[in-house]
């Protein structure tokens, strides 16, 4: 039998093999912390739109990780019932005295088996035991289905997930953009005139089509109008835009330029247009050291690295939004008083 440091060893070099294929659910109430405490004072214009955002994360993560959830239940369903067909032979003991008017034995004795062996459950995954019982299993589900010619749609399973969270994050950005200038058309003046952005609107000369097709009425309607004439697929021109449009919000410009986004920003655009084939366009924008031609692997950490980003991103760009009425009032409370001279 194999002493306690050398099954402790293998149960980790286990979970680490099984890590680097599948994706394991992380904690959606940290992830979404910031988010939701950043979401919570917006106006209700912006409401759809960040709850578009924050399902679009859930519903990736959600499939990304089906390997392990179905790991992890077919788990938990072979203990439970090793657990209750043990019971249920130890009900055999329960006699017809014991048995109430109206209840007939066979029932009596169900249903004791599953009370008892429902408490033995959470005990047994409650126990230091249990738990390294059921990570072992899992792992070993996992690693067990790679052998069955899982492994490549394990990896598929990862590529998707990153491609998933770019549209997530460009649909957050259209929308948010498309919301804000129908709120605030005189927000155009920023962009039309500043250098970087300027060249990318033609708000000074709409075709009568798109005059007519709003009945020649844009209140209200200008961002829907605008938005269609920007790539928001395209991170520099989301950062241009939004750099122009919150020029001080520091928080924005750190997570829109982090890296990480850059690297879901070119890893999307090669699975989307290029199979996920490696040109030499990859290698010049990311830096990364790797072989033109061959197929670009990702990993579940590369998967947690962009979720992570994308969230982040969201929420400095929800933190720029519009806040509504009473979250202004608090605001402004809050703020030092000015002494005066």
């Amino acid at each position: 039998m194999k002493g306690g440091i050398e099954v402790d060893q293998e149960l980790t070099d286990r979970i680490r093999v099984m890590r680097a294929h599948f994706v394991v659910p992380p904690s959606t109430e940290e992830i979404f912390a910031a988010f939701d405490a950043a979401t919570l004072s917006l106006t209700a214009a912006y409401e759809p739109v960040v709850k578009a955002f924050r399902h679009s994360l859930s519903a990736t993560l959600s499939t990304v990780t089906i390997p392990f959830a179905l790991a992890s239940s077919s788990t938990e369903q072979t203990h439970f019932q090793r657990i209750h067909i043990a019971e249920r032979i130890r009900a055999q003991k329960i006699g017809e005295e014991q048995v109430h008017e109206g209840e007939d034995l066979e029932s009596l004795r169900d249903r004791e088996a599953s009370f008892i062996a429902q408490s033995r459950m959470r005990d047994f995954v409650e126990s230091e035991d249990g738990k390294s019982i059921f990570i072992r299993d899992t792992c070993g589900f996992l690693l067990a289905s790679l052998k069955h010619g899982l492994e490549p749609a394990a990896r598929e399973l990862v590529q998707q997930g990153l491609v998933l969270l770019w549209s997530a994050f460009e649909v957050l950005c259209r929308d948010a953009f498309e919301t804000l200038l129908n709120e605030q058309p005189t927000k155009i003046q920023e962009l039309v005139i500043h250098p970087k952005t300027r060249k990318r609107f033609e708000a000074e000369s709409l075709s009568l089509e798109t005059l007519v097709h709003h009945g020649f009425d844009l209140s209200g309607r200008l961002g829907t109008v605008l938005v269609g004439q920007n790539d928001f697929s395209d991170l520099p021109t989301v950062k241009a835009v939004y750099g122009v449009l919150f020029p001080t919000s520091t928080a924005l410009n750190e997570a829109f330029g982090r890296r990480e986004l850059w690297m879901l920003y070119q890893r999307r655009h090669l699975f989307v247009h290029r199979r996920g084939i490696i040109d030499q366009a990859y290698p010049d924008a990311t830096g990364e050291s790797c072989t033109v031609g061959t197929p670009l692997v990702v990993t579940p950490d590369d998967f947690e690295a962009a979720l992570n980003v994308v969230a982040a991103a969201g929420t400095a760009l929800a933190g720029c939004l519009p806040m509504n009425i009473a979250a202004q009032q608090r605001l402004a409370a809050d703020a030092p008083i000015a002494s005066s001279s």
